[in-house]
């Protein structure tokens, strides 16, 4: 059994184009697609796969696009285990424009799961044991809720594995009203959601994650600060890097790199003090930025990851 099970409750399958500029009124000509896996816990689970951490993939599927998202992740070496429904999978399609670099994500709506499919779902991750992670990570389809994710979590807990969340800011706020998490990660918009204030200065995260270390809603806390790095909280202190400079493909699926790398380090030297959490933190960095410089239908590449790891470990 793998150290690592990703949870994804609305995955989709990713087609990414390319075309020379986008004009109103115009037929476009797309770029031949390439198909990968979508949706945060797959995007985590890829990208450990890619550092050398084998991984399990429990998702709801259906359809005829359930087919190519179970072969996608095969072929991504991930250990994929389906859950079939009845709503087709949703289909998304990031646009790269060459003529001036920028990135077009059109993100389709996620398929409603009756309640008798999350408990399918939840039955699969039920039947799993020996893990160590549990991550759950990215939106929530119609008839989806809370509920389902703290399941999840209580599931997890029971089978001696800690969780690790990545969900949009309302859901997590309402999940760590039920259970509290090992480890967290909100943006600094999300972050001041979850202390009820209007806005977190960059340069204040690690403070305010602070807050929710000592409520208990999570032992660590990583803020993601997008260009300007990350800001963590733990019982060990507060800290914070600015990311790498680098010229920057895709932002797909970096947040999802980011997890994947902290786990990575994670489970080969468990966080125990404020030196380990920073190491962690560090090569998650690392993976989060090795995956900016591929395309949207790849992430973080292991040679590049080592790379910039290394640049982050020198002092300032």
């Amino acid at each position: 059994m793998p150290a690592v099970v990703t949870l994804t409750l609305n995955p989709s399958l990713d087609k990414a184009s390319s075309l020379d500029a986008l004009r109103p009124d115009s037929k476009l000509r797309l770029s031949a697609p390439t198909l990968s896996a979508g949706g945060g816990g797959l995007n985590v689970a890829r990208a450990l796969v890619s550092l050398g951490c084998p991984a399990q993939a429990v998702y709801p599927a259906g359809g005829p696009a359930a087919a190519l998202l179970q072969q996608s992740l095969v072929e991504a070496g991930v250990s994929a285990q389906a859950v079939a429904v009845a709503a087709p999978l949703r289909e998304c399609l990031n646009v790269h424009e060459r003529s001036t670099g920028r990135e077009y994500r059109l993100i389709m709506p996620g398929a409603a799961l009756a309640h008798s499919e999350i408990d399918t779902v939840l039955q699969a991750l039920a039947g799993l044991s020996g893990y160590r992670y549990l991550v759950i990570s990215g939106s929530l389809p119609a008839g989806c809720d809370a509920a389902a994710v703290v399941r999840a979590m209580r599931l997890a807990k029971q089978a001696g594995a800690r969780c690790v969340l990545d969900l949009p800011g309302n859901v997590l706020a309402a999940v760590l009203t039920e259970e509290s998490a090992y480890l967290i990660k909100p943006n600094v918009h999300e972050l001041a959601d979850l202390l009820g204030v209007p806005s977190v200065p960059i340069e204040q995260a690690g403070l305010a994650a602070q807050q929710l270390v000592a409520r208990g809603l999570a032992q660590l806390v990583l803020v993601s600060c997008g260009a300007s790095g990350a800001a963590w909280a733990s019982p060990w202190g507060v800290d914070s890097q600015q990311a790498p400079t680098v010229a920057s493909i895709s932002s797909v699926g970096a947040g999802d790199s980011l997890v994947a790398g902290f786990i990575a380090a994670a489970l080969t030297k468990p966080p125990s003090d404020a030196v380990s959490v920073r190491a962690a933190v560090l090569y998650g960095m690392a993976a989060g930025t090795a995956a900016t410089l591929t395309p949207s239908d790849r992430l973080c590449e292991a040679a590049t990851v080592e790379q910039l790891f290394s640049q982050l470990k020198q002092p300032s």
